[in-house]
């Protein structure tokens, strides 16, 4: 069955063609991406089987891109094993690439799979054909929990595609692995990027892969400036605080909450008094709020604001029901505390938050952090 259908991906609404059963994209808690390079060994060749066929057995489904090499692996091996695959395209569905790959395409569909396109036209060029495979990569993180490197180049060592892959579901939070065997593979240019990931501290795919992939993701809300907008009514207080106290607006300040601590207790709490009589201009960040939704009992609200301030914008915005964890200034002590708060391992968590300090701490940390943008 072919159709046509609009998704939300990465907080933009995308058409896309397909063929197949649609309703594999419902669930990506079922979705495992498995990306390589094209020229795969016979040795990885049967490595890759042999994981992909585990992930099968335990009821993942495998998203590839179709293309030589460890995607045609990763779709041949699921379909052998009694599983569905889908196949993210950077072609039009009539014009599937490379065209040896026809019949697995044919395959893929016919054994219960999906075969997603963004494109409904040839590219005009040799440059947006490029462009057209590196969207197709951020579709595979999308599309995914986790996504699973088999071997890869370092860039300019040779083909290299995966890295996009790899890159994006980084950005995305999800869930990240390598095939390594330090053993045996790492004098080998066909595993560089998987070296240069191992020493980000990513993990290998091991037997406790599997494990951690059938634990569900603890979602972690930083509340302002990320959840909700406040930067700029929190700015507007505090310089009508200083003003009534017969102190001088701040013009070039740009964030109260975490580049300034109001030391004058009466101005601070002028400032709070007055943000909590204007929350009609505080603005949503509709993105991730759809996602606090969705996540219901998996997800927390993660601030430093004090408790009446938090409480009442998440009143405001019917937000209430969500709990609260209060942020300090040891991150290390704040992970064991929402490990303890959710029962789960710092590996679970997925933050949320605009602060780029304690993004590159979390993620010196191995932690999950999803790219926030203004």
């Amino acid at each position: 069955m072919r159709g046509v259908t609009e998704i939300e991906i990465d907080g933009k609404i995308c058409t896309l063609f397909y063929e197949g059963d649609v309703s594999l994209l419902d669930d990506i808690s079922k979705n495992v991406a498995v990306v390589g390079l094209t020229n795969p060994t016979a040795e990885i060749e049967k490595r890759e089987r042999t994981f992909v066929r585990k992930l099968v057995e335990n009821g993942f489904n495998i998203v590839s891109g179709l293309a030589k090499g460890c995607d045609t692996i990763a779709h041949d091996e699921c379909i052998k094993t009694g599983g569905r695959t889908i196949a993210i395209l950077p072609t039009p569905l009539d014009k599937i690439y490379p065209a040896e790959n026809k019949i697995l395409a044919r395959n893929i569909v016919e054994n219960g799979g999906l075969l997603i396109t963004e494109y409904n036209s040839t590219p005009v060029n040799r440059g947006e054909a490029i462009k057209r495979f590196i969207e197709r990569d951020r579709l595979q993180a999308w599309f995914s929990t986790a996504v699973m490197l088999t071997a890869s180049y370092r860039k300019g060592e040779g083909d290299s595609g995966s890295r996009h892959a790899m890159a994006k579901a980084g950005d995305y939070g999800r869930k990240r692995y390598v095939m390594f065997n330090s053993e045996i593979d790492s004098e080998d240019v066909q595993f560089g990027l998987n070296k240069d990931l191992l020493n980000q501290g990513l993990e290998i795919l091991s037997n406790k892969t599997l494990e951690n992939l059938n634990l569900p993701d603890k979602f972690v809300f930083d509340l302002e400036g990320t959840l909700v907008h406040t930067d700029e009514l929190n700015t507007k207080c505090y310089n009508d605080a200083l003003q009534k106290f017969g102190h001088k607006p701040i013009l070039n300040i740009k964030r109260v909450t975490r580049n300034n601590k109001i030391t004058d207790e009466k101005i601070y709490k002028e400032k709070q008094q007055l943000f909590l009589e204007r929350l009609n201009e505080v603005k949503l960040n509709d993105r991730f709020v759809k996602i606090l939704r969705e996540c219901k009992d998996n997800a927390v609200i993660f601030t430093s604001s004090d408790a009446i301030k938090a409480r009442a914008i998440l009143k405001h915005f019917d937000l209430s029901s969500f709990r609260i964890v209060s942020k300090t200034e040891n991150i290390d002590l704040d992970i064991q505390k929402l490990c303890e708060f959710f029962s789960c391992s710092r590996e679970q968590l997925v933050f949320f938050d605009d602060d780029k300090e304690l993004r590159s701490k979390l993620g010196k940390l191995s932690c999950r952090v999803v790219k926030w943008s203004r």
